[in-house]
């Protein structure tokens, strides 16, 4: 097992035996890691293991695909900054309130996280959540070393230290480069979509393909968007809201 640490802030010191540090790369979080800081890590000697959170205030809206959608693309945009090596992990950190207030949200999130990291060439990319929600990087407080990591898990947060970082062990793959710790999933209507359906029930009504990344739509028939949709490979009205579907270019109908 690798053992390491993960903090919000990067620390002047870190545990001897901590092979890596993870941080992060930005998302929700109260402080986005400067390359300059990362750096430091590095030249330490250890590992730098990049997350992006997801929105997690109280009273925001349950998760829905679409913000795993964006996430994607943000932490994707922002990985070149690091010189981030793709054959290394990243991580999609989900807190427990706002899993819980959609968890089916919560997973269509995750789902539509790790199809766009695949797709930027991300292969080893894994949700961290709490034993109980069960991620791939689960927080499990013993407060002690574990004797090994679960089966089908690639870390353990396993307690912390007075708010400076957390305690962690990783499977060793996640830094020899293995083809796949854990396999990406097989393909299934969230993780291999074409692109998001959008019906907007406006005067007339309209129908619309967004493309997974959000960087074009195009209006559809009532009847192309009929046919699409019986494919299963797409996934239909994922929560986006107004003001990101107005900003997203219109391309002209084929």
């Amino acid at each position: 097992m690798i053992q390491g640490v993960d903090c919000a802030y990067p620390q002047p010191t870190y545990p001897s035996w901590a092979k890596v540090v993870a941080g992060y790369a930005g998302g929700h979080t109260p402080h986005q890691w400067a390359i300059t800081e990362v750096q430091a890590v590095q030249q330490s000697g250890r590992v730098w293991f990049a997350i992006w959170t997801a929105r997690n205030q109280k009273g925001e809206p349950p998760l829905t695909a679409i913000d795993g959608v964006q996430d994607s693309v943000a932490m994707a945009a922002r990985l070149p900054y690091y010189q981030y090596d793709k054959t290394l992990p990243v991580f999609y950190d989900i807190e427990p309130g706002i899993y819980d207030l959609d968890p089916a949200g919560a997973e269509a999130a995750i789902g539509a996280w790790k199809a766009g990291m695949h797709r930027v060439g991300y292969p080893y990319a894994y949700v961290y959540t709490i034993k109980r929600q069960g991620g791939d990087w689960i927080a499990d407080w013993t407060n002690e070393i574990p004797a090994s990591i679960p089966p089908g898990k690639v870390g353990v947060q396993y307690g912390g230290d007075q708010g400076s970082f957390d305690y962690d062990v990783f499977i060793d793959e996640l830094l020899t480069g293995d083809p796949a710790p854990i396999p990406p999933p097989p393909p299934s209507e969230d993780s291999e979509m074409k692109a998001f359906l959008i019906h907007v029930p406006s005067t007339p009504p309209s129908w619309w393909v967004v493309t997974a990344d959000l960087t074009a739509r195009k209006e559809v028939s009532e009847d192309s968007y009929v046919a699409l949709k019986g494919t299963g490979q797409y996934l239909t009205n994922p929560g986006i809201d107004q003001a990101t579907f107005a900003g997203i270019p219109v391309v002209a109908a084929s």
